[in-house]
This record gives C-alpha cells, structure tokens and sequence, in this order.
C-alpha cells in the first residue's frame, strides 16, 4: 500500500496518462516494476532515477518524494544551526575572522531566502 507521500509519484504518472511500462522506458529503466516499487514506497529510486522523474513531470525532487527529502533538509538545518552556534563562539579578533563573518553572512541570506520560499 502506497503511503500519501509516495503516491505522489503515482498521482503524477496518472495524471499524465502514462503507463507504468511507458515511464519506464522514457527515463530509462529496464522494466515497469522498478516504477511500480518507486510509486509505493518499496525502494526509493537513485538520485539519477529521482531527477529523470522531476525532469519528466516538472516537479521538484523533494515534492516528488518528500519522505526522502524532509529528512535530509531537517537533519541539514539543524547541522547548519550547529555549525553556526560555533562560528558565533569565536572572537572577532581571531584570525580569520573575516572568513567567520563571510560565512556567517552567507549563513543569514540563506537563512532568510529560505524563510521567502
């Protein structure tokens, strides 16, 4: 049984009107079973697999499979956060202070171009 984040990807194959069998051989895979484990959760696809996917149905990796993508961007963040409590324990006269404060800066516009989206 497909969960609701991985029935994504068979919500799109429908949606388009391909078979399983002809989304196989557009993105390349040698036989429609594969596309049948990607669309219920049984094994998730490579990374190549996983763009031909995006690329064919114009969406996103993490909106395709967002049960492979939420977990990576939350473990991300929160490693992103650490990383960034430790820049903020050095002294801004500490050699390479500069490059402290690129990446801190660096740290700030992403921070804030991810709240946009």
């Amino acid at each position: 049984m497909a969960s609701p984040a991985t029935s994504r990807l068979q919500s799109l194959r429908r949606k388009s009107g391909l078979t399983q069998r002809e989304v196989a051989n557009i993105i390349g895979v040698s036989n429609n079973i594969q596309i049948c484990r990607h669309e219920t959760g049984v094994t998730s696809p490579p990374l190549r697999i996983a763009l031909r996917y995006s690329i064919l149905f114009q969406e996103p990796i993490g909106e395709i499979f967002p049960e492979l993508y939420e977990p990576v961007r939350d473990k991300l963040e929160a490693r992103l956060d650490e990383f960034e409590q430790r820049l903020h324990q050095g002294s801004a006269k500490d050699p390479g202070a500069n490059r402290v404060a690129q990446k801190l800066e660096w740290l700030y516009s992403r921070k804030n171009l991810f709240e946009i989206e």
